[in-house]
């Protein structure tokens, strides 16, 4: 059977998502996770039969990149295997999640959420009670990043999750699906009655020596060198807040850059404590974070426009397609971005608004970014989406509902 892979991830910016290598060595301390991983996915394979994971922890912490190295070992050489890749930030609805799995794997556009259920209900085997359980000659590989994007607020039974991993957990299935969240108590709160079924690991903190490690072994690609206490001085600071690895790496970056500036032998122990000065009196990322989302997704379409030159005309276009294209929730219902929710933008210091030219219009008015990209993408935290839609990527559900009009 055909493979097809659905929404997944186009590469993110580095100081955000780390890429495994190949041999995997670069996973350090997460040797037990890795085989913890594999062992779930090599058992499911080898016997043909369904199940499900939910691999849970702090951002920065190296689940997707543990994953990535599992997946590409155990599940990429299998026969007959149709794997898809989904993100549940990528649906204005959970119940979108149906039409999306349907269409990722059949390439069919349901008529409604009950056509799609009907048609996975097909695609999805299990055997009857007191039957015993044989091995699937076809079998399905479901991923599910941000996962707890389709619990339904304000709804006391998870319709939505429950059913999806419910499909994978049942006696003789053909679905192996892995889910990943930061939330660790999705678990217990909201799948309580498949709690026994639903493998659960939890991806610990990084500790300070395991930090050492992986940003000796990053940043020994990188000239000039690193002196060993810039790299401990990083470590320490990161593992006595949120040991998120990326965080890490970024300010390594950020050090980096001040070296290469004064003409520097090595990176010393003053650029990394300048580093982290500048990267915790920055102000703009608290105010970044404060924004209502529809203007994170006006700094987003700013980015998207950074080739250009940078007008409110070209801001507001772009902004517009951006949100049909993603069909983007928590966006101005028309769709359109006033010049005074820019101005929003500036009064925060984040964006300056020039003077309109002559003989032009208020929209011919420049804008520039008073913040680097970086920073701005450094605020997004751990949301894929925003970062995706930063980065200018393509959705490769080309902006459909996975549900047919009419």
């Amino acid at each position: 059977m055909k493979r097809r892979t659905f929404c997944s991830e186009p590469n993110a910016a580095p100081t955000k998502r780390i890429k495994p290598e190949e041999d995997g060595k670069d996973l350090i301390g997460r040797d037990e996770e890795v085989k913890e991983i594999r062992l779930f996915l090599h058992n499911c394979l080898h016997a043909r039969l369904g199940g499900s994971l939910y691999v849970c922890g702090s951002p920065g912490t190296g689940k997707t990149a543990c994953l990535s190295y599992a997946i590409d070992q155990e599940v990429a050489p299998v026969p007959k295997l149709t794997k898809v890749s989904l993100n549940g930030n990528m649906f204005n609805s959970p119940n979108f999640v149906y039409g999306a799995l349907l269409h990722a794997m059949t390439g069919r556009t349901s008529s409604s959420e009950s056509d799609s259920i009907a048609g996975l209900n097909k695609l999805f085997k299990s055997c009857k009670l007191g039957k015993p359980m044989k091995p699937h000659n076809v079998l399905y590989f479901v991923l599910i990043d941000e996962v707890d994007q389709l619990i339904q607020k304000g709804h006391d039974r998870q319709v939505v999750l429950y059913q999806i991993f419910q499909w994978a957990n049942a006696p003789g299935s053909n679905l192996i699906l892995v889910g990943i969240a930061n939330a660790i108590d999705l678990h217990d709160r909201y799948l309580p009655d498949l709690k026994k079924e639903v493998k659960l690991m939890i991806f610990q903190a990084y500790e300070r020596e395991q930090l050492v490690q992986i940003m000796r072994f990053w940043m020994s690609k990188e000239t000039p060198r690193f002196e060993d206490d810039a790299i401990e001085l990083c470590a320490r600071k990161i593992a006595s807040k949120s040991g998120d690895v990326r965080m890490g790496l970024g300010l390594c970056r950020r050090a980096l850059s001040l070296a290469k500036m004064t003409l520097a032998d090595s990176v010393s122990f003053v650029h990394m404590k300048r580093a982290l000065s500048s990267s915790s009196n920055s102000a703009y990322t608290a105010t970044i974070k404060s924004l209502p989302l529809f203007q994170k997704y006006a700094l987003c379409a700013i980015l998207r426009c950074a080739s250009l030159k940078i007008t409110i005309k070209c801001v507001k276009a772009t902004y517009k397609s951006m949100i049909k294209e993603w069909q983007l929730s928590g966006s101005l219902d028309s769709c359109e971005l006033s010049e005074s929710h820019l101005e929003h933008l500036q009064n925060n210091g984040i964006v300056t608004i020039g003077k309109t030219p002559p003989r032009k219009t208020s929209s011919d008015r420049s804008i520039i970014l008073k913040v680097s990209p970086a920073d701005v993408i450094e605020s997004f935290d751990d949301n894929s989406l925003l970062t995706q839609l930063a980065s200018g990527a393509k959705n490769k559900s080309n902006g459909t509902s996975f549900y047919a009009k009419g």
